[in-house]
């Protein structure tokens, strides 16, 4: 039904878990909120792009798999990240009032904007990071916070800390980002 707004995935329907959700949520601008409860495992690709109106996005502990943008384009302010996600491409794309992300220790790929043209601020990166992909921070407001308190700004070569990842950081000047025992 597209004038619902608050919806809840649940664990399972008729005694049958529910483990993945398809993109039967997109571009459905009445949502406001989202639970997904414990059994669901995968958010599939455009699962909730376009909801120009999702603010409240409460995942279960067995997400472990963010589709392609996701929650691209979405009103979505903070969301918490269970231990065993895997950021994908473009998850978070263009979530301009997205300013707070934790980010699980566990979690080892951050792909391609994944957090491209947000509005984060801050990020701490866990110490399981392996891999953050091309581009997954471009056009992010790190610099408009920080670009006047010179404590805060870091010179950081990334490709000294992510050989394969030259570009991660693409268009955010003076980027701080704090990662446990990097520095």
């Amino acid at each position: 039904d597209s004038t619902v707004a608050d919806v809840t995935i649940p664990a399972t329907i008729e005694g049958y878990p529910v483990t993945e959700i398809k993109e039967i949520f997109k571009n459905k601008t009445k949502l406001k909120s989202i639970e997904i409860k414990a059994n669901v495992d995968k958010v599939s690709t455009e699962m909730f792009s376009g909801c120009t109106n999702l603010e409240t996005v409460t995942l279960g502990e067995n997400v472990y798999s963010l589709g392609v943008d996701c929650f691209a384009n979405t009103k979505i302010k903070s969301i918490n990240l269970g231990p065993n996600v895997s950021i994908i491409y473009g998850a978070f794309n263009d979530c301009k009032y997205l300013t707070k992300i934790n980010l699980p220790e566990g979690l080892e790929f951050i792909g391609s904007f994944a957090f491209s043209y947000t509005g984060i601020e801050d990020i701490i990166l866990p110490n399981s990071i392996k891999c953050i992909d091309n581009y997954a921070f471009s056009g992010t407001k790190f610099y408009e916070k920080y670009k006047d308190n010179d404590f805060f700004i870091k010179a950081i070569s990334v490709a000294d800390i992510f050989p394969n990842s030259k570009s991660c950081f693409f268009k955010c000047r003076h980027t701080v980002i704090y990662a446990v025992d990097y520095f």
